[in-house]
């Protein structure tokens, strides 16, 4: 329908964003607040996160295990790969889990489910068939209100793409080394109702009446302590009479149930979505008011390095209710020369590079209106006024700069690169692959750092049970010297 966006990222997170507005009160706004009167006043803004979830397996990023979520053609329900060889879906709106409805072989059959993790699901036409592949090279197809499967085949390898006939009963099947495949009569033509044919909304349905969970043999304790449920320990006195195969089958269940009911005392949580890392200048520090001994602001002003590094210092100042800031800079080494001149800052200067050959600044845009602009001074003069500003196309702000042997490179909020040579020119333009994170040089050497991918919540290794944010975060090294070629 266009309203949202599902995906699946290689460390099993389900993220669905708003991709238009939702007004508050509206079927798709879900309450989230957990009564926080003034949250549910508000609404859903394109763009934003309304589910992120860590339910599918962990995956390798170049491997055919694309874990594939899938919307049903009416948009009511996203089927997503779980992480025990099951599917489990979430209802749109609430944006709850479905644990009561996975799809999972509970015996562990052949052609009753999937005996690996699943790699993507895909919804029939009419929503009322799912077609999941696994790693163990099995297909099968599912009617969805039954739990059952209805056909499956054994592939040679994992089949990582599937696409219904939208007229008659087929589906075209493609593995992970390139082969193609078309599986005819997927639903049995007997006894069953034709993937492509239209039917009540009804049959689709599934999930509105919630059967309660069955309990569990023993029964809850009553104590609760540190946020958990206790359960009792297990009755296995029903369990004598089962063969071995039996008793862990049902073992299994029991372990199940008890997460289940893990989960609904402690309140089914959607985690939060993990922010990115914000673009930053290598060895500066924000902005601070001055304070007095007493600890209050001493008269307003405001004092900042914009960089700091092994050359040496550059110390940004501003007086309250100026018009200007004072821009300083100092060696380390001393010996390397007198005092540079303090440069009289009108632009209101946010990064900042001390370089081998000169020192780098640059400015955002104003909300005003305006460009943001790059300013290089060099250390010794070869001509009068060697000072070079550049002003940048509107909608690019510079996040950082770095400077080398001869060059001066420009990070922008455009995903460009720009450098420059030493003397002010343009030189190259690199678009970046994603949004940009820092960039420091030295020599005719430049690193550049910019996101992959959304960041992601993966488990922490120290405690399983916790999450971390993962950012995905890739770098490119660059000759400058050698027409920019990446090393």
């Amino acid at each position: 329908k266009g309203d949202f966006l599902g995906a699946v990222d290689d460390a099993g997170v389900l993220t669905v964003w708003a991709l238009k507005a939702i007004a508050a009160g509206d079927d798709d706004d879900a309450d989230m607040s957990d009564g926080d009167d003034d949250a549910k006043k508000g609404s859903t803004e394109p763009g934003e996160i309304v589910l992120a979830a860590t339910v599918a397996p962990m995956t390798e990023p170049d491997s055919c295990e694309v874990n594939r979520a899938c919307w049903r053609p009416d948009g009511a329900v996203i089927a997503v790969p779980g992480r025990e060889h099951d599917v489990t879906f979430f209802a749109r709106g609430t944006w709850t889990e479905l644990e009561n409805h996975r799809l999972i072989a509970e015996d562990g059959s052949e052609g009753k489910g999937h005996g690996e993790n699943v790699v993507l699901a895909q919804w029939s036409p009419n929503g009322k068939y799912l077609l999941t592949s696994a790693k163990d090279h099995t297909v099968c197809v599912w009617d969805v209100k039954e739990r059952k499967v209805i056909n499956f085949i054994k592939h040679e390898s994992t089949v990582c793409g599937a696409c219904w006939r939208q007229t008659g009963n087929a589906v075209a099947l493609v593995d992970g080394d390139g082969q193609w495949t078309l599986w005819k009569n997927p639903v049995p033509p007997s006894g069953f109702t034709g993937p492509t044919t239209q039917i009540d909304a009804a049959e689709l349905d599934f999930f509105e009446a919630e059967e309660p969970l069955a309990p569990l043999a023993g029964g809850m304790g009553d104590e609760v302590m540190d946020g958990e449920v206790n359960v009792a320990s297990e009755d296995e006195e029903d369990m004598g009479d089962m063969d071995e195969e039996q008793y862990y089958s049902e073992l299994e269940r029991r372990k199940r149930m008890k997460r289940k009911l893990a989960k609904s005392a402690q309140g089914a949580a959607v985690a939060a979505a993990p922010t990115p890392q914000p673009p930053f200048q290598v060895g500066s520090v924000p902005a601070k008011t001055a304070k007095d001994d007493a600890g209050n602001d001493a008269n307003g002003s405001t004092r900042r390095f914009l960089c700091y590094n092994m050359i040496g210092s550059v110390v940004s100042t501003g007086e309250p209710g100026g018009d200007f800031n004072s821009v300083e800079m100092a060696f380390h080494d001393t010996s390397r020369g007198g005092r540079i001149p303090t440069i009289t800052d009108y632009h209101g200067y946010s990064v900042g590079c001390l370089g081998e050959r000169g020192c780098a600044l640059a400015s955002p845009a104003k909300q005003s209106g305006g460009s943001s602009v790059l300013f290089y001074r060099p250390y010794e003069s070869w001509t009068h006024k060697s000072d070079w500003s550049i002003t940048l196309p509107v909608g690019e702000d510079v996040v950082s700069v770095a400077t080398g042997k001869d060059w001066v490179a420009a990070l922008t909020s455009g995903r460009m690169l720009r450098i420059f040579s030493h003397a002010g020119a343009q030189r190259q333009m690199v678009q970046l692959d994603g949004a940009p994170v820092t960039a420091a040089g030295k020599g005719d050497s430049l690193v550049v750092a910019w996101h992959a991918s959304a960041p992601a919540l993966v488990p922490d290794a120290a405690d399983p049970k916790a999450l971390r944010v993962e950012q995905r975060i890739e770098f490119a090294e660059y000759d400058v010297a050698n027409g920019g070629k990446v090393l």
